[in-house]
């Protein structure tokens, strides 16, 4: 009898957790994104979450420490919006989150994370700065961020932040009375085979 090979399975995290072997897999794709920086209240966004991506031979590995980055919370007018939170696969690689919105030069959108262990390692998408009203944040390797608004939406971007993907940055605020999004959460992707 011929042994199985390709894919096994996919295991996504968004939250912390612990990786576990499935029986008979000898060999993982790890992909891990740190979380997206927050946006401020008027016309800055926040930076994304850096991704690294490595190949591992886990024939001798049963579990691994999975830490997911929390995100930066959104901010009003000129505040510093929080930084995203690094994520983790143990200690094989890891993905710092993005800069918060107004925090590394007033009035510039914060810029994206990086990876670092992998055999890709990718920087995040960096914030628009405070040359447009509802500035959008940065793009992480999963995709785009939080749609910007209009004065007439009011909080609009803050109150769909979740309508973006993992790891990206928060899009600011249109007004000064408007609160920027928060980033969202990082997330680690692993395919197993056989």
């Amino acid at each position: 009898l011929s042994s199985a090979s390709g894919v096994r399975s996919m295991q996504v995290w968004t939250n912390n957790g612990t990786w576990y072997r499935p029986s008979g897999v000898k060999t993982i794709m790890v992909t891990v994104t740190g979380a997206g920086g927050g946006a401020s209240g008027y016309g800055e966004g926040g930076g994304s979450g850096g991704t690294a991506q490595r190949q591992l031979d886990v024939t001798n590995v049963s579990s691994v420490n999975v830490s997911v980055g929390n995100p930066g919370s959104g901010t009003s007018y000129s505040g510093c919006g929080g930084g995203g939170n690094s994520s983790s696969f143990g200690s094989y690689c890891n993905a710092s989150g993005g800069i918060g919105a107004n925090c590394s030069q007033n009035r510039a959108g914060g810029y994206g994370g990086n990876g670092s262990g992998g055999s890709l390692n990718v920087y995040g998408g960096g914030g628009q700065a405070h040359h447009t009203r509802s500035s959008v944040g940065g793009p992480s390797y999963w995709g785009g961020n939080t749609a910007a608004g209009h004065p007439q939406g009011g909080n609009f971007s803050h109150n769909h932040q979740g309508h973006a993907a993992p790891g990206s940055g928060g899009t600011s605020g249109y007004f000064s009375g408007f609160r920027g999004a928060n980033g969202r959460n990082g997330m680690i992707v692993v395919y197993e085979f056989y």
